[in-house]
């Protein structure tokens, strides 16, 4: 039995800068990939510390995927079969937005609760600020992991 191999084509944005890739065996669309990190903000090659931070801040999953499948969604004059890219946007895009309103609805709503009662627990745990202040940090990274992990 022969293996079909892929056919890539690059993807690009704008200033036809490559983005990443989408994939095709027989003329139907099969992957994507992206080239760059979801936390790579501005899509030099790197992570910088404040892109690590904001990051943290702002859950990034799935954007430079959603970048990449959105930019060749508009690629009708390249791309032989757009209907499962187009879905396929449609989908990352709802995931993309999604988790970034899920982390907003986090920040908002059960983060300032989640911190008072870290604070509290800390306090009968630890003695000194500095402990309390670590403790009280790792437990709120811990619950935001969890909701991340159960909700995201």
């Amino acid at each position: 039995m022969a293996i079909d191999k892929i056919e890539w084509i690059i993807v690009r944005n704008y200033r036809q800068k490559p983005l990443g890739a989408v994939g095709f065996i027989g003329g139907k669309f099969v992957t994507a990939a992206a080239f760059y990190d979801d936390k790579d903000l501005n899509e030099d090659g790197s992570v910088s510390i404040v892109e690590r931070v904001q990051t943290m801040i702002a859950s990034q999953k799935y954007r430079s995927l959603a970048t990449v499948v959105t930019n060749a969604a508009l690629m009708a004059d390249e791309i032989p079969d757009l209907d499962p890219i187009i879905e396929l946007d449609v989908t990352m895009t709802k995931r993309y937005f999604g988790a970034a309103v899920l982390d907003g609805m986090y920040a908002v709503y059960l983060s300032p609760g989640v911190g008072s009662i870290a604070k509290a627990v800390a306090g009968n745990l630890v003695a000194g600020a500095v402990k309390q202040y670590l403790v009280t940090k790792g437990m709120e990274a811990a619950v935001k992991q969890y909701f991340r992990a159960n909700v995201i």
